[in-house]
């Protein structure tokens, strides 16, 4: 039987929020949030974090499915097991992209990007 949904992660902030602040618990480093509602059809927001390490990385992809799939919520796919320099989850409107230092800065989806609107994450858990 599926966890019911905590309901702070049932709004577009309040997911956005907590998936941030666990990345964030973690260590993840340099957190982008992107709002894409308005330019982007497949979803509403990315945010972007990088790890330290593949070790660093796998703990992050970890720690991430299994806390939210403690309050409910999981992702539509889940990410290859092994090494790996960027880790996709996809949680519908909200999708998490973790990279190594190197992928991230080869990959630049915040310049890719650049007509969205960057979020300050931390401001949300007020909202």
């Amino acid at each position: 039987m599926p966890k019911e949904l905590n309901a702070a992660l049932s709004s577009h902030e309040g997911r956005i929020s907590r998936i941030a602040g666990i990345i964030d618990e973690m260590k993840g480093e340099e957190i982008v949030v992107m709002d894409l509602r308005g330019i982007c059809d497949f979803a509403d927001a990315f945010i972007i974090a990088t790890a330290r390490s593949s070790t660093h990385m796998n703990a992050l992809v970890a720690n991430l499915l299994g806390r939210l799939k403690a309050e409910g919520l999981r992702p539509l796919t889940t990410p290859e097991p092994g090494p790996v320099r960027w880790a996709l989850l996809d949680y519908s409107n909200v999708i998490v992209h973790i990279f190594d230092a190197e992928a991230r800065a080869y990959y630049d989806l915040e310049h890719l990007w650049g007509d969205a609107a960057t979020v300050a994450w931390p401001s949300l858990a007020s909202a």
